[in-house]
C-alpha cells in the first residue's frame, strides 16, 4: 500500500476542517482574506485552492503539516494539533501569551465556542 493511500489528502482534511469549524464562509473570509467564493468552490470540490490560500485557511483552522513516524519519517500528513496533547498545550501557552493572561485567554476560548455554536 502506498504512503498516499495511508494518509488523507491535504485537500480533504482542509475541506473537513472548514465544514467542522461551523463558521459562516463570510466570517472565514474576514479572518483569512480568502474570498468566500473561493472557499465555497473549494469546499464543493469544483475548484482547487492556491497554496497561499490553503496555508491561510489551514493556519486559521489550526492545521499543521507534519512528518509522520515510520517510513523513514518522510511521509507527510495533515492533522489537527488537538489530536496531540503536547501541541495543544503549546498552542494554549501561545494564546495566553498573545492575549495577555489566562483570564483573557479563557474569554477568547468562550467566544470561539459561542461562535461555533451560532
Amino acid at each position: 500500500m502506498s504512503k498516499v493511500a495511508l494518509t488523507q489528502s491535504m485537500s480533504n482534511v482542509l475541506r473537513r476542517a472548514i465544514r467542522d469549524c461551523g463558521l459562516p464562509l463570510l466570517r472565514l473570509q474576514h479572518a483569512t482574506g480568502v474570498t468566500r467564493q473561493r472557499i465555497m468552490h473549494f469546499e464543493r470540490g469544483t475548484q482547487s485552492l492556491q497554496l497561499r490560500n490553503a496555508e491561510k485557511l489551514a493556519a486559521f483552522l489550526g492545521l499543521k503539516l507534519v512528518a509522520s513516524p515510520g517510513a523513514g519519517g518522510d511521509a507527510r500528513q495533515w492533522r489537527r494539533p488537538e489530536d496531540h496533547p503536547a501541541e495543544l498545550l503549546l498552542l494554549a501557552k501561545k494564546l495566553v501569551d498573545q492575549v495577555g493572561g489566562i483570564d483573557r485567554a479563557r474569554a477568547v476560548i468562550d467566544l470561539v465556542e459561542k461562535l461555533q455554536k451560532a
